[in-house]
């Protein structure tokens, strides 16, 4: 069932009902006054008054809508959705790991502080520092997944840098990008 515009605008409805509802409801025994005779004239100036004031709200409404955008604005970097797999930490690797996993699981932990890892790591790929970092650290065979959105930019970057020839699949960049992130979030917690 399609959806029917109104004939009338919402503000005519609304005055039209406040009216209604203003007016007293005579007795069901006396009888209705005479209503007073309306021209032609006076008819079709009142149908004109109110298209004319339909048109205008329309006109308002179209320009609302269609305000101009600023050309100030920029618009937010393209992000792309990288599946990141890392090994889990060995015990020792970080003060910061072995404490939360007193209250965490490994995986949850490992999970933590990826999360501050990977935003560190990325700024650091776009001011090109991360080439200088180490890129794996002492890890056990069992892995945590997760997903990341990471600017296109630093993609790019990450997979010039580790994939130059262009043949890792998305999952195997994740994993680079991952294991260099925790890499250099331990160095720079146990600086040597």
């Amino acid at each position: 069932m399609a959806i029917k515009k109104p004939t009338i605008s919402y503000k005519e409805h609304r005055e039209k009902m406040r009216q209604e509802k203003q007016t007293v409801q005579p007795d069901p025994g006396t009888p209705e006054p005479a209503a007073e005779p309306v021209s032609i004239n006076e008819q079709t100036e009142n149908v004109q008054d109110s298209q004319l004031s339909r048109d205008q709200a329309d006109a308002q409404n179209s320009q609302a809508k269609t305000k101009p955008i600023k050309k100030d604005r920029q618009d937010p970097p393209k992000k792309i959705t990288i599946p990141i797999i890392v090994p889990l930490p060995q015990p020792g690797v970080s003060d910061v790991f072995d404490d939360l996993v007193k209250t965490h699981s490994p995986k949850e932990a490992t999970l933590l502080i990826l999360s501050k890892a990977v935003q560190n790591y990325c700024e650091a790929i776009l001011d090109k520092s991360f080439k200088k970092i180490v890129q794996d650290y002492p890890a056990l065979s069992e892995t945590v997944e997760t997903t990341r959105m990471l600017p296109a930019e630093t993609v790019e970057k990450a997979k010039a840098f580790f994939d130059p020839h262009g043949l890792y699949a998305t999952r195997k960049l994740g994993r680079k990008i991952g294991t260099a992130a925790l890499a250099a979030y331990f160095e720079n917690e146990n600086p040597k």
